[in-house]
């Protein structure tokens, strides 16, 4: 045959399937036999070489492509497609491109589309070309053209179009074979409700509803969320007493259809059940009821809850007599079938080939003999915890998880968190049975040249994150199914493996809570319930039914299986992947030490290496010996968008701020991180139940979808974020009170193991938040945050440096914290002055300085009060705003230090262990003639006035003149010049221990002191030394540096 009589006998194709496509269109109330006209077609479509076969594959696509999702039948079956086209393609390859001119003359999907993205003017120009150019039903097309055109903007002359179109609706409707179209009764109904109640209430939405728009758009949650807001909004606009029960349960129809799809399960059954209360209230939108059952139904099939649906879906189908009734049958007869598929699908998983299964199970057997033998090698570890979740770890890596041996971190790859952590020799084993580590690299286990580790660290490219300090696992991994769930919007999926004994933590729980309140059906947890804790058996033991509830009261569906069944957990992880709407644990009852003879479920054999005889008979069981590298690793599905977080170059808007206007540090951290996260769309903020006193908020309100609220849980709120950061998807920004990342100290401490990027706003430090008393004055919170390997500590004095301070962190890998504070200081810097890690700031100086003053927040603007009040007196004092505690200007310090005799008090609202005044010691232990005093909090505060709190209330004035003068006459230096001579007098001892003492008498709660400079433990007497420089208010000085 020639190309040119090719391609006449396939346009002639095209113009009958088009005609076919129509007729599947108009006639699809009129199919009674879908299922034996489907088999025919498909059967003709296998006659490969004939016309029959072209054709009836043409009109195969058509149904699949078209036809499925206009009827609102089912998503299309992408791969049944492809088989049908690859043939044509190969067949006709000169005119398939040809071919595609067909669809161009779809204008119905044209409409769709256009109502889809809410251009309705657009979408009503569409249906009123369908209803001049198409012979299909005008009655359908003049209503859709009205009800389009009514969404629009309403003006007076589209009003009046909207209703001459509406009166020519009932006389266009035709019969078919002596029968009406359903479409059109419907259309004529609404038709004539129009002129009864002048209400036209959300039809637009109502059509796209029942011609199953809901459902497409439902792929691109940007499409429907837009829908649900106008919904909501339309209905907030109406005067509810003239609204009847029709147009209320319309309104609450379309809106848990889309709660539904949105998978707000709680919001759609609340909207569904309403409608069904108020059934018997319904006239002319009588079938709003049979379909809020079904949507029910669907609801209950989402959540895995079969026999429900069915239940469901048979009361749907009991309903007679209502419009589209036919339709909403189809719809039923879908979601049956639908139900029947996947119960079809978990018999299959039953009878999974007993040949894959034995695969699985050889895995399994060869990865306890690994383990086993790693751990021999290196004479520790735990090989009784890694056998327990042999056949766990195999079913995932070799059946259920998508990733690439090859690319650990893929973007699109699923997620694997260790949580029981000291189980990692099952972990390297898997990793070794996938081909990505070598038998001896895993023999390597804890050998100091080797990151083949105790327990996992992210120095192994498989490794998202530490693990180890039990308990944290969960809340990474949560944080990584939320990245993935709604920001990345991906496919990949996340697993966490916990221990039992792990369980008893709080912050598993915390984690738990997290993951159902925000759907995180992407993620599974698995617990390994062996039975045994480290020194006895855990709490529970094997009572799996009781961890199946606790997870079932955190909003959890849980699955009990028996953990070593191979064949059990492939179906676990079927159901858990068909789970919506809520995370799945899978609940595994093992054996500690399985496989392993005389030691399996034994005490006593935790956290030490077994015989390495034992594998004897672990290889035995072994069926193919050859079998190693045969099972085949799932692909990732390569969804992830790409990301470039700009880590160093991210640049927000620069600060706008008057010198002397007062500003809360907190609430310009607020501020710097709305524009960072301006800048970079993967900043996010998450707060635990403080955001309106950490000013996270403002980052809330101007980009909701870079905000994730954590509740109050900041052990989890730290897992979280160290999660979300995971593979660079996000820069994580915590916020809290300072004092409560106290709460998540480990977290944190497993966050640098982990290398991780997180980024801790603590506000709410020290004794000047006042009144709210000592359990939410931050105290230690340097002291922690300093002592974290690699960490870089940022205490911002004014409103300027602190969204300098939150921009450079932002740009800083690691982990950061930025210490805020609640009263409002004063600007004191330019809004385009430079900041930068390390680098202190000189707020005063001049020649005749006699002490260097060091003070950061509130107490920095304390030293320009106290060296105030000191110039009247003639001592002068230099003053260093320190801007980041760690790394701390040294050479800063040092410099001045120097020029002014070698005295440094540093002036901190914090304890002495930690803070301010050990950071600037360390640095100047070197410096021959360099001495540090410390003015810090000492002792458990009380409720107060920040002022009472901070200062001597009636004589504070008088007391740093004291202090100050103490300081200078302790260090038996020349102090003060008392007249034109070369001489130097020293104050009289007792003017220094009576500043002392009023510091200390009027504010006991503070236990404000002076550290000394000596590491002396001696106590204050009567009439002390003062050369010597004993601690002033009688608590030993534990400071030393220099000379």
């Amino acid at each position: 045959m020639s190309c040119e009589s090719t391609k006449k006998v396939f346009e002639m194709q095209c113009r009958e399937v088009r005609l076919a496509g129509k007729a599947v269109y108009q006639m699809w109330d009129l199919l009674q036999r879908v299922a034996v006209g489907m088999y025919e077609l498909h059967t003709c479509a296998s006659m490969t070489g004939t016309l029959r076969a072209t054709l009836c594959s043409l009109v195969l696509l058509s149904w699949h492509l078209i036809a499925l999702f206009i009827v609102g039948a089912a998503n299309p079956d992408i791969n049944i497609c492809e088989r049908l086209l690859s043939p044509l393609i190969a067949n006709y390859p000169q005119v398939v491109s040809a071919s595609t001119k067909i669809f161009d003359e779809v204008l119905l999907c044209f409409m769709f589309a256009y109502s889809y993205l809410r251009q309705w003017a657009h979408a009503a120009n569409y249906a009123k070309r369908l209803l001049d150019e198409s012979r299909w039903s005008k009655c359908v097309y003049t209503y859709t053209t009205a009800i389009l055109i009514n969404a629009d903007k309403r003006t007076p002359r589209t009003t009046e179009a909207v209703e001459y179109l509406l009166r020519k609706v009932p006389a266009l409707q035709i019969r078919i074979a002596g029968k009406s179209l359903p479409v059109e009764k419907f259309c004529i109904l609404k038709s004539n409700r129009f002129f009864k109640t002048a209400s036209l209430l959300l039809a637009h939405y109502e059509f796209s509803y029942f011609w199953n728009g809901f459902t497409i758009m439902a792929k691109n949650t940007k499409l429907l969320e837009p829908i649900l807001e106008d919904i909501d909004a339309t209905w907030r606009r109406l005067n509810k007493e003239n609204v009847d029960a029709d147009d209320k349960c319309l309104y609450l129809l379309l809106r848990g259809a889309c709660l539904r799809l949105l998978r707000d399960n709680t919001g759609a059954e609340q909207c569904l059940n309403e409608i069904i209360e108020n059934e018997n209230d319904l006239r002319d939108h009588s079938y709003v009821a049979p379909y809020a059952v079904f949507e029910l139904a669907q609801l209950r099939a989402d959540e895995g809850s079969d026999d429900r649906a069915k239940q469901l879906l048979e009361r749907a189908r009991s309903y007679k007599g209502y419009p589209l009734e036919t339709r909403l049958h189809f719809r039923i007869h879908n979601a049956s079938e639908a139900l029947g598929a996947r119960k079809q699908a978990v018999r299959w998983l039953k009878m999974a080939s007993a040949e894959h299964i034995q695969a699985l199970n050889d895995a399994a057997n060869r990865m306890r003999i690994s383990a086993i033998q790693m751990t021999c090698t290196a004479n520790s570890g735990h090989p009784t915890s890694s056998c327990s979740a042999a056949e766990i770890l195999a079913t995932l890596f070799f059946d259920e998880m998508r990733y690439d041996k090859d690319c650990p971190k893929d973007p699109s790859a699923d997620r694997f968190v260790l949580s029981k952590g000291h189980a990692c020799p099952i972990l390297y084993a898997a990793w070794e049975e996938a081909g990505h580590l070598s038998h001896d690299q895993v023999q390597s286990l804890r050998k100091i040249d080797s990151d083949v580790e105790g327990h996992p660290t992210p120095r192994l490219d498989f490794i998202d994150v530490a693990t180890g300090s039990l308990g944290q696992g969960l809340s990474c991994a949560a944080g990584m199914a939320y990245v993935g769930k709604y920001i990345d919007k991906a496919s990949y999926r996340v697993y966490c493996l916990l221990g039992d004994g792990e369980s008893a933590e709080g912050s598993v729980w915390e984690a738990a809570g997290f993951s159902s309140y925000y759907k995180l059906d992407n993620l599974v947890a698995i617990v390994d319930v062996n039975r045994l804790g480290q020194s006895q058996p855990t709490m529970l033991g094997h009572n799996t039914d009781a961890y199946a509830k606790r997870f079932e009261a955190f909003g959890f569906s849980a699955i009990v299986v028996d953990g070593n069944d191979v064949s059990q957990l492939l179906k676990a992880f079927h159901n858990a992947r068909e789970t919506k709407g809520k995370p799945t644990a899978i609940i595994a009852k093992t054996f500690k030490g399985k496989g392993i003879e005389n030691i399996e479920d034994k005490e006593n054999w935790h956290g030490k290496p077994v015989p390495l005889e034992t594998i004897k008979a672990i290889e035995a069981r072994i069926k193919d010996k050859t079998g190693k590298g045969k099972l085949v690793i799932k692909k990732p599905i390569n969804d992830a968008p790409a990301v470039d977080l700009r880590v160093s170059s991210i640049k927000m808007e620069p600060p706008n701020y008057k010198k002397g206007d007062s500003v809360a540090t907190r609430a310009a951290y607020g501020t710097a991180l709305a524009k960072i996260g301006d800048a970079c769309p993967r900043v996010i903020g998450l707060d635990g139940d403080t955001k309106n006193s950490t000013y996270s908020e403002k980052l809330l309100k101007k980009h909701p979808e870079q905000f994730i609220e954590c509740f109050i849980a900041e052990q989890n709120l730290v897992g979280v974020a160290i999660g979300a950061g995971c593979r660079g998807r996000t820069i994580p920004f915590t916020s809290t009170f300072a004092a409560f990342f106290t709460r998540a100290t480990d977290q944190l401490r497993m966050g640098a193991i982990s290398f991780a990027n997180l980024k801790c706003a603590g506000s709410h430090a020290g004794v000047s938040i006042g009144e709210d008393g000592p359990s939410q004055m931050a105290l230690e919170d340097l002291a922690i945050f300093r002592a974290i390997p690699s960490s870089t500590v940022f205490y911002p004095s004014d409103g300027v440096s602190t969204e300098r301070a939150t921009e450079l962190a932002a740009n800083t890998p690691g982990i950061v914290f930025i210490r805020t504070g609640r009263p409002a200081n004063p600007i004191i810097y330019d809004n385009n002055e430079d900041f930068q890690i390390g680098k202190g700031k000189v707020v005063r100086e001049s020649d005749n300085d006699n002490i260097l003053l060091i003070g950061a927040g509130v107490t920095l603007f304390e030293c320009i009060k106290a060296a105030d009040a000191l110039a009247a007196d003639g001592v002068h004092a230099c003053i260093i705003d320190p801007f980041t505690i760690k790394p701390i200007d040294k050479e800063l310090i040092v410099k001045h230090a120097k020029r002014v005799g070698g005295r440094i008090l540093t002036v901190e609202d914090h304890y002495p262990a930690g803070g301010i005044g050990e950071a600037v010691s360390a640095a100047v232990a070197d410096e021959a003639g360099v001495r540090v005093r410390s003015l810090c909090v000492t002792g458990v505060p009380r409720s107060g006035p920040p002022s009472a709190l901070l200062d001597i209330q009636a004589e504070r004035r008088e007391n740093r003149r004291e202090l100050q003068r103490g300081f200078l006459c302790s260090l038996a230096v020349p102090a003060i010049r008392t007249s034109s001579t070369d001489e130097f007098t020293a104050f009289p001892y007792h003017m220094v221990y009576l500043g002392g003492q009023m510091m200390r008498t009027l504010i006991p709660a503070c236990h404000i002191q002076i550290l000394s400079d000596h590491c002396s433990h001696e106590h204050l007497s009567r009439t002390p030394d003062v050369s010597k420089g004993y601690n002033v208010c009688g608590n030993g000085g534990h400071f030393r540096s220099g000379g």
